[in-house]
């Protein structure tokens, strides 16, 4: 829109704030010379000559004065701006072609830098991306688990989860492609391989790729391309997994810009596990990864690649994927679209509603495959299922996936059977495991813990969030505390809630309540005012 707007077409419509880049910014209403509307927004700090270049202003001193004059009223309006997908509050989801609200809020989306190039979208109506993509996904337990799983990335806050996803590991020409074009019709598409990018693309553009798709789910396919040798794929594959899990850009030294950050749900394809890919390019596989990042045999075993159930016995696999993968190219994004429509209001009404029915759903799917007899690794990947499963239900309660829910439990579980981890990963339940996953839950992400000396204000959905919270005691030390969800999801590691509370509190590393309750009330800034927490001390760190 730069240099793109004549006098007289540019009115001031306010000015916003952006959450993420914590700045102020002038909103313009522009014409550009086709006549079309758009919105310019200008950093409140940008000097009067960029303003004038900005909007192209008279540059005559009076005429100057009288536009810039009109551009500074006394009472301006205020919005938000949004500069990245996701929830702006518990009733207001954004995405860069519309915001979903129930609150009256209307935030400015901020259209340009991530939001440029999205390819969020939508084509046709519900029923017939139901009829086309999602009825034909039926009896096929990989596709059904993808398209399950792309309604994760707006629950991963209620879930305290932080960045996961899959990788789908076979062959080429199996019909890897066109189940990932089919889940990521659920919210665009418009691209050669619909809503997924390559791994090329996001090969030196992985933190802005991440952030663009921040609470939603990102896709990434044709790994032979990734690279001009198998080596440099290898590579690309890999650090393209540790930077998404990371959640945050990585920081450098001359950087003064704010860092992007993501939270959302991933899904790739390539031809080798984790464990090969580092073994090509001789890198070795950093711990945890293989439970951030969880492999998959795409391949179901029946001869006919990815599928299991063709529909029809006069087609063949090849055609039925490429008929699947035509049809979730022409309709997209209507799932996705009604699925949110239906979540904002339903987290407006109760913002823990969400929450609580994500972790019923969970903990069913959990002692349906017994979990509670894993540990470590193992039980963590088990969460992460149980959250795909949680997220299929809520799409089929919102009637947006028609599937029998038994069905949808089969099918996660089923390819759940097909993960792909070493030997090595299944670690051995220890007071002493307890006790070093917390440990170094703590030292690990320590720095991303709120400090609670530096607030004056904190909400029960900031508790929820948070990495961990820094909290003073009476003798001058802090403690660790953490809502009980982010405790049990992320800082146990996959090890069984309840054994990890009752080794801590074996060891005095856990404070408890009277009466032996594993959870503490403590004072928090309101408008959070009181709340229960798990209260880990200081001295674990320090062992």
């Amino acid at each position: 829109m730069k240099n793109a707007i004549k006098n007289g077409q540019a009115r001031l419509l306010g000015i916003g704030k952006d959450a993420r880049l914590k700045d102020w910014s002038r909103i313009f209403d522009v014409r550009d010379p086709a006549g079309c509307k758009a919105q310019l927004i200008i950093p409140m700090g940008a000097s009067e000559a960029a303003l004038i270049t900005n909007l192209q202003l008279p540059l005559g001193r009076t005429a100057r004065k009288q536009v810039l004059d009109s551009f500074m009223p006394k009472d301006p309006a205020l919005f938000d701006i949004v500069s990245t997908p996701g929830w702006l509050n518990p009733g207001t989801f954004v995405t860069p072609c519309r915001t979903y609200s129930s609150n009256g809020s209307k935030p400015i989306i901020d259209q340009s830098a991530l939001m440029l190039g999205h390819r969020f979208g939508r084509a046709g109506k519900l029923t017939d991306w139901q009829n086309r993509v999602a009825k034909p996904s039926y009896g096929n337990n990989l596709a059904m688990f993808a398209l399950m799983a792309a309604f994760g990335g707006p629950l991963m806050r209620s879930a305290g989860l932080d960045t996961a996803g899959f990788h789908l590991v076979g062959p080429s020409s199996i019909g890897k492609t066109s189940v990932l074009v089919a889940a990521g019709s659920i919210w665009g598409g418009g691209g050669t391989i619909g809503f997924s990018r390559t791994w090329l693309a996001t090969r030196n553009a992985i933190d802005q790729v991440a952030a663009s798709h921040n609470e939603t789910f990102l896709l990434l396919d044709e790994a032979s391309l990734a690279g001009e040798t198998p080596r440099d794929a290898a590579r690309t594959i890999l650090h393209a997994g540790y930077r998404l899990t990371g959640g945050e850009e990585k920081a450098r030294r001359t950087d003064r810009h704010v860092r992007f950050s993501w939270r959302l749900l991933y899904m790739g394809s390539t031809e080798h596990s984790q464990d090969q890919l580092a073994t090509i390019c001789g890198h070795p596989l950093a711990a945890g990864q293989l439970v951030r990042l969880v492999d998959v045999a795409a391949d179901a075993g029946c001869g006919m690649g990815v599928l299991e159930e063709l529909h029809d016995p006069t087609t063949s696999p090849s055609r039925f994927s490429d008929k699947l993968r035509d049809a979730a190219l022409q309709c997209y994004g209507t799932a996705g679209h009604a699925f949110l429509e239906q979540l904002v209001e339903w987290t407006h009404a109760d913002p823990e509603a969400a929450a609580v029915y994500i972790e019923r759903r969970m903990n069913f799917y959990l002692r349906h495959v017994n979990a509670n007899a894993w540990g470590g690794p193992v039980a963590r990947v088990a969460r992460l299922f149980a959250f795909v499963y949680a997220s299929g239900r809520l799409a089929n309660k919102f009637g947006v996936l028609p599937w029998p829910w038994k069905d949808m439990l089969g099918a996660v579980s089923t390819v759940h059977q097909r993960i792909l981890l070493p030997a090595n990963a299944i670690a051995l339940r220890t007071p002493k495991s307890s006790i070093d996953a917390v440990a170094g839950y703590i030292t690990t992400n320590r720095d991303r813990f709120v400090d609670l000396t530096k607030r004056t204000s904190m909400t029960a959905a900031e508790l929820q969030s948070a990495y961990g919270i820094l909290y003073p005691t009476g003798s001058g030390s802090k403690e660790f505390l953490f809502a009980n969800e982010r405790f049990r999801n992320a800082v146990c590691a996959g090890l069984p809630a309840d054994e990890v509370l009752s080794h801590l509190a074996a060891a005095n590393f856990l404070r408890v309540q009277k009466g032996g309750k594993r959870t503490v009330t403590r004072d928090f800034p309101k408008p959070l005012g009181k709340a229960r927490v798990i209260s880990i001390k200081a001295a674990i760190v320090n062992q």
